[in-house]
């Protein structure tokens, strides 16, 4: 068990503004590397354009994600890593 124990008293005035200062950006430190790879919204595409991994290009599904070639796939085909999380990276079935 972590046990910290302040006492801003007997510091003077300006190390406690420092202090204070060091836990806000550990604070911020802390939230920043909780939420590291943590996705709001899956992209969602229209046109088969709208998937491109660099040079490869994908497959606008008409569940409105892309897929991309996957020979791991009896169809052939995975949907992109930027789906919905229930998709994402998954097989394609039916193609």
């Amino acid at each position: 068990m972590l046990r910290v124990s302040l006492d801003f008293t007997t510091a003077p005035a300006g190390d406690s503004i420092r202090t204070a200062g060091r836990f806000v950006v550990c604070g911020f430190s802390v939230v920043m590397l909780a939420t590291t790879g943590c996705r709001t919204e899956a992209f969602s595409c229209q046109t088969d354009d709208g998937c491109r991994l660099e040079t490869l290009q994908g497959f606008c599904e008409p569940s409105g994600y892309c897929s991309f070639p996957d020979e791991d796939c009896d169809s052939g085909w995975r949907y992109g890593e930027n789906g919905p999380s229930a998709i994402a990276g998954e097989c394609v079935g039916g193609r």
